[in-house]
């Protein structure tokens, strides 16, 4: 039987020293980290086992995965239905007639503007944050 001091590890290992995350490489700003995932999610690298983190901890951002035109079509389509859901049932409470009609139109024309604004949006970045 061992004492056990509270810290997973092997025995005999540093507990204090960090495995990961590990320093791939340095940059003096953050937009130049940006451009260096970006470069990587282009040449399909797996960019979700990232991060970019500064200095002094005031930025840590985890990469999800590799942005494509159908994962933000897919993301706008989600937010717009909840966003259709949501208004429908507000004006469910100021109609007496047809409200699973209304709540429907306003799902489907929800869907439609997430589309399209996620969309937009996307397209507006042209390519330079597709992480």
């Amino acid at each position: 039987m061992s004492l056990s001091s509270g810290i997973p590890g092997s025995p005999g290992m540093n507990p204090l020293r960090l495995q990961y995350p590990q320093s791939l490489a340095v940059y003096d700003d953050y937009a130049a980290a940006q451009k260096t995932v970006d470069f990587l999610s282009d040449n399909k690298f797996p960019v979700e086992h990232l991060m970019i983190v500064g200095t002094d901890l005031k930025r840590v951002e985890r990469i999800t995965g590799r942005l494509t035109w159908g994962r933000v079509a897919a993301g706008g389509v989600l937010s717009g239905l909840w966003l259709g859901l949501f208004v429908g049932l507000i004006f469910s409470f100021f109609v007496d007639e047809d409200v699973l009609a209304m709540i429907l139109s306003t799902i489907l024309l929800g869907a439609l503007f997430g589309l399209v604004w996620a969309l937009l949006g996307y397209a507006l970045t042209r390519g330079q944050r597709d992480f």
